[in-house]
């Protein structure tokens, strides 16, 4: 009965590890959505707009500079970049133009697997932009 308790104990704890956590979990951090304006127009979307989606590109800094992918919402007409926690991301704009962005972030949950993230404040160029819940679109002259 003993060894019966230890062989059903290890394949739970086998079955546990086998369900989870094989690296899909989202690292500290979050998507971080902005409107590129000018003049308090848009400066991507619209009639108004002189910066081609090409032309924006965005760099995570750590070691090396990694390219990162920019998402482009166009239902809201904003531009979105995910930072991690620690690891802050240059935005740059017709290759000319780089803003350095970077946030903090609070555990929101944990499912035994994986841990839940929120922004809770984004910095510009290190001034701060948004504190609190930083879900909403920022609005960012350039």
């Amino acid at each position: 009965m003993h060894l019966l308790f230890r062989i059903s104990l290890f394949l739970l704890i086998l079955l546990e590890l086998l369900g989870c956590c094989r690296g899909d979990c989202a690292p500290p951090g979050g998507l971080v959505q902005l409107h590129l304006l000018r003049d308090g127009k848009n400066a991507v979307y619209g009639p108004d707009s002189f910066i081609n989606k090409n032309g924006i590109r965005a760099f995570v800094l750590s070691s090396s500079a990694l390219e990162e992918y920019v998402d482009f919402i166009d239902t809201f007409q904003s531009v979105g970049i995910f930072i991690q926690d620690g690891f802050p991301v240059i935005l740059e704009i017709n290759g000319v133009r780089a803003d350095t962005f970077a946030i903090t972030t609070v555990v929101t949950d944990t499912d035994g697997c994986c841990t839940g993230y929120q922004v809770t404040s984004v910095l510009r160029n290190g001034v701060l932009i948004c504190e609190g819940t930083c879900e909403e679109i920022i609005n960012i002259e350039i």
